[in-house]
């Protein structure tokens, strides 16, 4: 069985550093920003953790 509140204090921990060791979630944030053909009217992200994608999307869009 899962200990839920050891889960929430291991993930609080590493959440101060998870950006320095997310490599692949970067990457795909790129990758999807890449495919995106037509540049969007609003954009609203659901779930955006560290807000990383988030970033690149308003770097990409500022006008959304």
């Amino acid at each position: 069985m899962i200990d839920k509140q050891l889960m929430q204090k291991r993930f609080s921990e590493r959440a101060t550093t998870y950006d320095q060791f997310a490599n692949v979630q970067k990457k795909m944030a790129h990758e999807l920003i890449k495919r995106i053909v037509h540049p969007p009217k609003t954009i609203l992200e659901i779930g955006c953790g560290t807000g990383y994608l988030t970033k690149l999307l308003h770097d990409a869009y500022p006008q959304a």
